[in-house]
């Protein structure tokens, strides 16, 4: 997952889109859960020297079980979110 998150910033290394986090999706099976990994410019100039000196900070919500309706409605709910959130 971290890997993903470093390519997605490194897509945008600038944040011209205004962006220094990058949000992931894991599923396994009928769990999943949210992932923000937030990377900072100092990390992606850290990463090409080969030495890094700064860390990325991960959030994660807890694992959603989609078998249940009300964890569902909270998955919706964070996509609502997430979505008004990559809008503005």
């Amino acid at each position: 997952m971290t890997c993903e998150a470093l390519v997605a910033r490194f897509a945008d290394p600038f944040g011209d889109l205004g962006q220094r986090s990058i949000i992931l999706i894991h599923a396994a099976q009928h769990y999943m859960c949210f992932l923000q990994f937030d990377i900072s410019d100092d990390h992606l100039l850290d990463f090409e020297i080969g030495s890094p000196r700064n860390f990325i900070h991960v959030t994660s919500t807890h694992w959603f079980d989609l078998s249940s309706r009300s964890r569902r409605e909270q998955v919706v709910q964070n996509l609502s979110c997430i979505t008004q959130w990559a809008i503005l």
